[in-house]
């Protein structure tokens, strides 16, 4: 069967090029028409499907600051007393 790609095509077989006109085998050509990746030759290619449109703006979400919690001071025990030794 004949059949016109609309994408590009690549695999063990060989590389079939967006545009280009092939000869394949009936059941190759069923599947590359059914996934939209080619039309049967002689049929014009149909446009490709508008891009999605992505918004200019991102929403995220920002957590609140942790609160500070009281600490007391390191070597509280030592109070008077040289830390070394």
């Amino acid at each position: 069967m004949k059949i016109t790609m609309r994408t590009l095509s690549a695999g063990p077989a060989g590389i079939l090029e967006a545009g280009k006109t092939y000869e394949v085998e009936d059941r190759f050509a069923r599947a590359l028409v059914g996934g939209g990746y080619a039309v049967p030759a002689g049929k014009p290619i149909p446009a490709a499907a508008p891009a999605i449109e992505v918004p200019a703006e991102v929403e995220t979400a920002v957590a609140a600051p942790a609160p500070e919690k009281a600490v007391s001071p390191r070597g509280k025990a030592l109070k008077g007393r040289s830390r070394k030794g």
